[in-house]
């Protein structure tokens, strides 16, 4: 499925407890390889939920979603 791109994100979150390492292993690779986005940290999906979650309720707030190009364009001309 992560080859097919019908998946648009990974959650994986590895323990110390884990008996399926290998597994994990090439899940992270995988979605690596592929573009996919992977989030392996429990306080992140926590924050990533949060912020879903914020997004549909109130849209986007204080600011305005721009490329890289357009961000580093701008910093450039303020003399930064």
């Amino acid at each position: 499925m992560i080859e097919e791109q019908k998946i648009d994100m990974v959650i994986n979150i590895p323990t110390h407890k884990s008996k399926r390492l290998e597994y994990n292993f090439l899940t992270c690779c995988m979605t690596v390889n592929f573009g996919i986005p992977l989030l392996t940290n429990m306080q992140l999906v926590k924050v990533f939920a949060e912020a879903v979650i914020m997004h549909e309720k109130d849209g986007l707030v204080g600011f305005d979603p721009e490329s890289w190009f357009e961000h580093y364009k701008d910093e450039k001309n303020d003399g930064a």
